[in-house]
């Protein structure tokens, strides 16, 4: 068996909307996330927001694929363990591409947030240690493997960035006229 089906799903289900309904989670998120990654390149100026906007669509376009592999041919005889019933995700046609790819588009996009932050600096940490919460992302992309749970981390960090960084100072100097 391989390892990487080991650690990615260590636990096997019965039911394939167990593997699909958190792919097609994820991919909703990240659409909402690009929006989050365009207001940093919009509100601070770095580009590299509109790099992680992109990387966030194609990674929601592969967990869409994903995700309508597994609705497509979950309830397929062919994909079930005849001795155990377990679904095998992996079984499905090209399915184990498609999710090393989902995996490495992450990786990537937590990496590139955690050089965000650097190029930041304190203005998107509300006076944190930027470089503490740009190395807990990118701790965070390399332990992915590890984590059977690995999409909603990225989903957790994500939000907590957004929900955490401080309006910039113009619009603080709001002028009545």
């Amino acid at each position: 068996m391989n390892f990487f089906i080991v650690i990615q799903y260590p636990i096997m289900s019965q039911d394939p909307l167990f593997y699909g309904i958190p792919l097609l989670g994820m991919a909703i998120g990240l659409i909402f996330q690009t929006f989050g990654f365009y207001g940093f390149a919009v509100n601070y100026d770095e580009g590299i927001g509109v790099i992680c906007s992109i990387f966030a669509i194609v990674a929601s376009a592969v967990h869409f694929l994903a995700a309508s592999m597994v609705f497509w041919n979950g309830y397929n005889p062919l994909y079930y363990d005849s001795v155990t019933g377990d679904f095998l995700l992996f079984a499905i046609p090209g399915m184990y591409l498609v999710e090393i790819a989902a995996f490495f588009l992450l990786l990537i996009l937590m990496a590139l947030i955690g050089i965000m932050i650097l190029m930041l600096g304190e203005s998107v940490t509300m006076g944190y240690n930027n470089r503490i919460v740009a190395a807990l992302f990118v701790a965070a992309a390399a332990l992915m493997p590890l984590s059977p749970i690995n999409f909603f981390i990225e989903a957790f960090l994500v939000t907590v960035l957004f929900l955490t960084v401080k309006v910039p100072d113009e619009w603080k100097n709001i002028e009545f006229e």
